[in-house]
């Protein structure tokens, strides 16, 4: 993973200094490159984690994913800022410094700590080596101190935790100890995290979301550089209007359309959700392009041809998929809604 993301970072720095010279050649190099780094650092968590539980009595050496209860072996922890009672936990203390436009987040303290533990599996038990077990996958607990002083900023806690009793998911490790009985524990540069099997699922939707949508990513990818590279000249007038429209309206728009359809589930309503999705996906496909083609000055005819292909296959993807993306995100909701344990997601 590691020589994933220098060789990532060369990509990136590559792109950046041939996009100072051939700017336009930009389009249809970025788009793969970041599509390619994103495939290949994620493919090991995507294999990991979308994987069916293990059962204990089938385990082997190497990756594995087991689900199941936190069951303590010994004393638990004390969570630094919140005072919980715990297996093991993440605290991150955060300052918020203030800019011209937002905020900085800046990280001040770090803390972690986990015990060994029990995992209770419908197949049997496990123990597992807390020693550099990775909470960022839980949903942490948070509060921020909000200062009214000049000069003193607020400051941010969040606690990640994991406690005795918790459903949860491990992937790590599998690896025999002087008993020759299996643990889980941290290998080298391997995977060893813990999740819930509520965050898996929603995972597993935003996948299939993004892989119904890769055939018009392409479609579009396509048209956008045949407009860019091969399409015809034309003396189309210049309108600065439409480029203002572009940036700026279709923002306005979505904010529109999604306030007349929002939370509610009749038919009439639906239609101005679509629209709002149309706008607020449009948008953010066309801002950077538009930017990029006044800079190069790229020929009117063409930045108005792909403006209007990105927002016509936006609509009809969105169209052709309505019904499914609806299904995926009713499904979200409700292992977001779900009650029990606080650190689902």
């Amino acid at each position: 993973m590691h020589k994933l993301n220098n060789i990532g970072c060369v990509i990136i720095i590559f792109i950046i200094g041939f996009g100072v010279f051939y700017a336009k050649f930009l389009v249809p190099i970025v788009p793969i490159a970041l599509g390619l780094l994103a495939y290949y650092t994620t493919n090991k968590l995507r294999a990991s984690t979308f994987g069916k539980p293990q059962k204990i009595y089938e385990l082997n050496e190497g990756q594995v994913l087991v689900e199941g209860t936190v069951i303590k072996l010994e004393a638990e922890l004390i969570s630094p800022y919140f005072r919980e009672t715990c297996i093991g936990y993440l605290y991150k203390e955060i300052e918020y410094v203030p800019t011209d436009d937002d905020y900085n987040e800046e990280l001040k303290v770090t803390k972690t700590a986990c015990n060994d533990f029990t995992l209770s599996t419908s197949s049997g038990t496990i123990k597992i080596k807390g020693n550099e077990l990775d909470f960022k996958k839980l949903k942490p607990r948070t509060y921020t101190e909000h200062s009214l002083k000049p000069k003193i900023n607020d400051i941010g806690h969040a606690e990640y935790l994991l406690k005795n009793n918790d459903e949860i998911v491990i992937i790590g490790t599998a690896i025999k100890n002087i008993y020759q009985r299996f643990e889980i524990a941290k290998l080298n540069n391997e995977l060893f995290f813990v999740t819930t099997r509520n965050k898996i699922e929603d995972q597993k939707i935003n996948y299939q979301i993004l892989v119904r949508l890769f055939p018009w990513m392409c479609v579009l990818y396509l048209i956008v550089n045949y407009f860019l590279f091969f399409a015809p000249s034309n003396d189309m007038p210049k309108s600065d209007v439409f480029a203002f429209v572009s940036i700026f309206g279709l923002p306005v728009l979505f904010v529109v359309f999604f306030l007349i359809g929002r939370d509610k589930k009749d038919w009439f309503s639906q239609v101005f959700q679509y629209l709002a999705g149309v706008c607020i996906f449009s948008s953010l496909l066309s801002f950077p392009l538009i930017i990029l083609f006044y800079m190069i000055e790229l020929e009117y005819y063409k930045i108005f041809c792909i403006v209007i292909s990105i927002v016509s296959v936006t609509a009809l993807a969105l169209m052709f998929n309505y019904k499914k993306l609806v299904e995926n995100n009713m499904q979200s909701e409700k292992l977001a809604a779900k009650e029990g344990n606080i650190y689902d997601v």
